[in-house]
């Protein structure tokens, strides 16, 4: 399983990426359009628009700079019982009665991948 973890991790963040870049470039598109000219003084859907669009630009950004840092992540370190655990530790814990395997790292925190009976959260 340990040896699977980190091309499972690197899928995810990628596919987020692909989709949150369409996402970004259509909010751009929107927030640039003529045709979302403010009409009036209360009319703020090119404001709204560009605030969705730098907001959408920033997520790309933060996981861009994570699935760089998982192309560099293809092994995990090993540790052994009485170490102090750190970056790259995959640890088992039992949260609500339920194992699951936790892989610390430094980024895409809360991305779980269920796989063979496995649960895995970064």
């Amino acid at each position: 399983m340990k040896s699977e973890v980190p091309e499972k991790i690197r899928i995810n963040p990628r596919a987020r990426l692909d989709r949150l870049t369409r996402a970004a470039l259509d909010a751009h598109e929107a927030a640039t359009d003529p045709g979302s000219k403010a009409e009036g003084k209360y009319d703020t859907r090119s404001l709204e628009a560009s605030y969705l669009a730098a907001g959408q630009a920033r997520q790309v950004d933060e996981l861009a700079n994570a699935v760089r840092l998982f192309e560099y992540f293809t092994t995990l370190p090993d540790f052994a019982m009485d170490d102090p655990i750190d970056a790259g530790a995959l640890v088992e814990v039992l949260l609500r009665g339920e194992t699951s395997h936790l892989l610390l790292v430094p980024a895409a925190g809360g991305l779980v991948i269920e796989e063979q009976g496995w649960k895995s959260r970064s």
